[in-house]
């Protein structure tokens, strides 16, 4: 009888998945409060970004010394973006500063939304859930840079939802890389590209 092919799960997995859990707070809390659906004060927001950026930046970092260039190259700058977002929001919310114009916000989440769409670039042939990962985070920044330009909440609710999904489907990968890591075979399913590409 022929083995069935093991996960292809390490020790290294599961560096990253710490890096996605913390990615899960961070987003939900902070496109829930950009919507006003949820109000948090401007002190827990920022130590909400201060934790889960600098906790992606370190996984990033372990990533990047377990040989893990792809974890790194994502990990590292998406904490790098949470905790830049400090001096450009939460800072001036504690008259700490002043506000940037929304023009200047807009461009800057649309950078970073291009950033994220070429991260949804690359993770075709990778997995499903990678694909949504990267697919609603694009949509989560573009949707955030025009509510910061056209002042429309459709777009904070937009990018509220696709930040919520994105939060869910990170804990959901986050989960499987380290089950599937710690049981040595794929116990949660990510839907692997892997046959179509037989």
């Amino acid at each position: 009888m022929q083995k069935l092919p093991s996960a292809p799960q390490n020790v290294s997995c599961a560096l990253p998945a710490l890096g996605l859990l913390a990615l899960t707070p961070t987003i939900i809390l902070y496109t829930l409060n950009q919507a006003q659906l949820l109000q948090i004060s401007p002190s827990l927001l920022g130590l909400v970004l201060i934790l889960g950026g600098a906790t992606q930046f370190s996984a990033g970092l372990n990533a990047r010394q377990q040989g893990n260039n792809s974890g790194s190259a994502t990990l590292i700058p998406l904490g790098l973006f949470w905790l830049s977002l400090l001096g450009l929001q939460i800072f001036p919310d504690l008259h700490l500063g002043s506000s940037p114009s929304p023009a200047a916000i807009t461009a800057y989440l649309s950078m970073w939304g291009l950033f994220a769409a070429i991260l949804y670039l690359g993770s075709f042939r990778q997995s499903r859930m990678v694909q949504i990962l990267f697919g609603t985070l694009m949509a989560c920044l573009l949707s955030l840079g025009m509510a910061e330009i056209r002042g429309n909440i459709v777009f904070f609710y937009t990018a509220a939802a696709a930040g919520s999904t994105c939060g869910v489907t990170a804990f959901y990968i986050g989960v499987a890389q380290l089950l599937n890591s710690y049981m040595k075979r794929r116990i949660i399913p990510l839907g692997s590209w892997q046959a179509k590409l037989d």
